[in-house]
């Protein structure tokens, strides 16, 4: 899934040439400082020719928020740009920026509320790192490996604090408090996810797979959902706020159960959470039987969410609708494929 770069132009005016001169010079700067000071606003412009695109906007946002106050950059700040300079598939934000295009929000709303949905979920990732010992990411070191423990915390708190304050910079003021609100809500279920994942589970027979539905929709759904949530909600359309979650939440449970196939084998050589290996090993069922019902069982959730999403307005979930397309193949693929070779 890829945003094309001229449907996502920013368009916003301003006739001081000083002003737009130097924010052409800010963001020539941006790639070769480490501290770039205050932030960039939808009150800028630059030359027609010259013109960001909205994920370009997006870099240069997520690297003003994680700035530091002072002359020297801190060292969270560093780790932070360090981590975010490492890729990944932006994937949240791009659903962000394109269901704002579709609903029509001014692009400085649209880049402010993706770089929101980016910055909690890479302050996950760095946390995450850090409970499981994970040693890369993106083939480049973990924070908790290049800079220790004890930043590796400071820097994710530091993103979680750096999204809220983006918050504050909505427009119009009178949608800042329900934006707060739901990016709490959100945040607060992937922290409980993240919780009930490394606490001891007593189930139940057959309650596998439950327990495993429930964490990929509080630890994946909730910022997939916010990433259509918020532009939604910012467009005036609120009332799909909780179709929006569901397709959110049903997308999740496909797209883990997906991961799960492809990482069968690493996962148990490393005691990590997969669907099939619970299966077997809590619920007693044959590896085929547990194969079965997993590819069963995400198909099922993918076909709800590509139902539901092509009910919300504007055709705003096309960019999760394409990755949906995009799993559904792979799924495919898998129930075609046999057991040894898949590696189960």
């Amino acid at each position: 899934m890829s945003l094309q770069r001229g449907s996502l132009k920013w368009k916003c005016t301003h006739s001081h040439s000083r002003r737009r001169s130097a924010c052409a010079l800010r963001l020539a700067l941006f790639y070769n400082f480490a501290a770039i000071g205050s932030t960039i606003t939808a009150r800028c412009s630059f030359d027609q020719d010259s013109m960001p695109t909205l994920p370009e906007l997006l870099e240069l946002r997520l690297r003003a928020a994680c700035g530091s106050t002072s002359d020297t950059a801190s060292l969270c700040s560093t780790a932070a740009w360090q981590h975010l300079a490492a890729g990944g598939g932006r994937v949240r934000s791009q659903i962000c920026l394109d269901a704002s295009v579709r609903l029509g929000l001014s692009h400085g709303n649209a880049v402010c509320a993706a770089a929101v949905c980016e910055l909690i979920h890479n302050a996950s990732l760095i946390q995450d790192d850090l409970l499981d010992r994970t040693p890369s990411r993106r083939q480049k070191p973990s924070v908790w490996v290049e800079h220790g423990d004890t930043v590796a915390v400071c820097t994710g708190d530091l993103m979680l604090s750096a999204a809220y304050g983006l918050i504050s910079e909505l427009d119009p003021p009178s949608s800042i408090a329900p934006a707060l609100r739901l990016v709490h809500r959100r945040t607060s279920e992937v922290i409980v996810g993240q919780t009930e994942e490394i606490a001891p589970a007593q189930l139940g027979s057959g309650e596998t797979a439950l327990r495993y539905e429930r964490l990929a929709r509080a630890k994946s759904a909730s910022l997939l959902s916010l990433s259509l949530e918020l532009p939604l909600l910012l467009s005036g359309n609120e009332m799909y706020l909780a179709e929006a979650n569901a397709v959110a939440g049903d997308f999740a449970v496909a797209y883990q159960i997906a991961d799960d196939l492809a990482d069968v084998l690493q996962d148990a050589r490393e005691g990590s959470l997969n669907l099939m290996l619970s299966l077997v090993e809590q619920d007693g069922l044959t590896r085929p039987a547990a194969y079965a019902f997993a590819i069963n069982l995400a198909t099922a959730r993918l076909a709800s969410a590509q139902e539901q999403a092509a009910a919300l307005p504007n055709d705003c979930a096309a960019s999760l609708l394409a990755l949906a397309e995009k799993l559904k193949q792979t799924l495919a693929a898998y129930s075609s494929t046999s057991l040894v070779t898949a590696g189960v």
